[in-house]
């Protein structure tokens, strides 16, 4: 049984595990929000519908839960952990994912690194759980810090006692899909962490290549995409008046929730669509300008191709400090979005080749690590 936030950005890593171990001849359960949902079935993942019921491509208006005056935006994520993962989603999930499973009996439940309710509904149950992150390691004493008594009050729903340490939080297997090197140098790898290779399932619901990218090539293509969750018209503007006159290709994908036509008109080194899958197009691009999301990042150094990011929120910050550190990609200031400073980086990554070599050794560690069938495999060996 796997279970997700109302996100498609958070239940779509998780499908290629599950149609590997659909593969194998094992029945596999999707348990999420109604809409969300429809991306599992796309693929032939059965699903039931549980816990709040969002549009993915307009998750921030649907949800309307904005931080109190007095969160720093550098607090953001440590209060959208508590109020939004925990309080939110995962206190709406609880109840029907516990209902569902007590009917259905899954041997293995396996979660998103930030939808708790599997946590307690396994604890409840006695089901081993497996942990999907997001390219950072689990830090049981961060996650007290910034929702313990959200947890323990989620404990508390399914009658189960305190855990003051969150030992049961990461008890079963947890998988990383990212090299070492990725993730944070300082953190601690829990004895369950397994790191994996990144997996890219993008091409669900709709799309192929459009026909002008067999045109490309004569010149460098940049490739701006914001992701489907915090995506607005204004984000993309800067962008285009920074590109739009230089020597290179730029392709812009703006989500299902925009329309192309809002960004008004174009000059002729811009296309723009609302979506193209990732894994079609990056290897026809040179350089990836995005957010910093973690599946987009892992997406583009899976092609080896270097970025450049403009984190917005939640642990984008996190995704952009690495991959500087790493030297894969220049990170810009996204409260400004200066056009200036966008036109720098994107010559400079263009130009300087360490940015490109430095994703390519990227490339060569994902592509070292165990595949999805490996990672299937500790899946089944967490059943009892």
């Amino acid at each position: 049984m796997i279970s997700s936030t109302p996100e498609q950005s958070h239940l779509a890593p998780q499908m290629p595990l599950a149609l590997e171990l659909q593969r194998r001849g094992h029945e596999v359960l999707a348990v999420c929000g109604a809409r969300v949902g429809q991306y599992a079935r796309q693929i032939g993942i059965r699903t039931v519908a549980a816990g709040l019921d969002l549009d993915p491509d307009r998750l921030g208006a649907d949800l309307d839960l904005r931080p109190p005056a007095d969160v720093s935006p550098s607090s953001v994520d440590r209060w959208a952990r508590r109020v939004v993962f925990v309080e939110t989603f995962a206190a709406a999930l609880a109840g029907d994912l516990r209902r569902i499973a007590e009917e259905w009996r899954p041997d293995v439940m396996m979660r998103d690194r930030s939808e708790y309710a599997a946590w307690v509904v396994g604890d409840a149950l006695g089901i081993p759980v497996v942990t999907l992150t997001f390219g950072r390691l689990p830090e049981p004493n961060d996650e007290l810090e910034t929702a313990g008594e959200a947890l323990q009050e989620l404990r508390r729903t399914q009658g189960l006692g305190p855990d003051p340490d969150l030992s049961t939080l990461y008890a079963g297997p947890v998988l990383v899909p990212a090299p070492r090197s990725y993730v944070d140098p300082t953190s601690r790898v829990l004895s369950t962490v397994s790191f994996v290779q990144p997996t890219l399932l993008d091409t669900v619901g709709a799309g192929g290549l459009p026909a002008w990218v067999a045109d490309l090539g004569s010149r460098p293509v940049v490739y701006l995409t914001l992701g489907n969750i915090i995506n607005r018209q204004h984000l993309f503007r800067p962008f285009l008046e920074a590109l739009s006159h230089e020597p290179a290709d730029l392709i812009v994908t703006v989500g299902r929730s925009i329309d192309p036509g809002a960004l008004g008109p174009l000059s002729a080194n811009v296309h723009v669509e609302q979506y193209v899958p990732n894994s079609l197009l990056l290897p026809s691009v040179d350089v990836v300008a995005c957010h910093g999301g973690f599946n987009t990042v892992m997406g583009a150094l899976m092609f080896g191709r270097p970025l450049i990011l403009a984190p917005i929120a939640a642990d984008q910050p996190e995704h952009a400090q690495r991959c500087a550190a790493l030297g894969v990609g220049r990170v810009i200031n996204a409260e400004t979005l200066d056009p200036a400073e966008i036109r720098a980086a994107t010559r400079s990554v263009l130009d300087e080749p360490s940015y490109r070599a430095a994703a390519q050794e990227l490339q060569r560690q994902i592509m070292a690590l165990p595949d999805v069938e490996a990672a299937a495999a500790i899946v089944e060996g967490a059943a009892p």
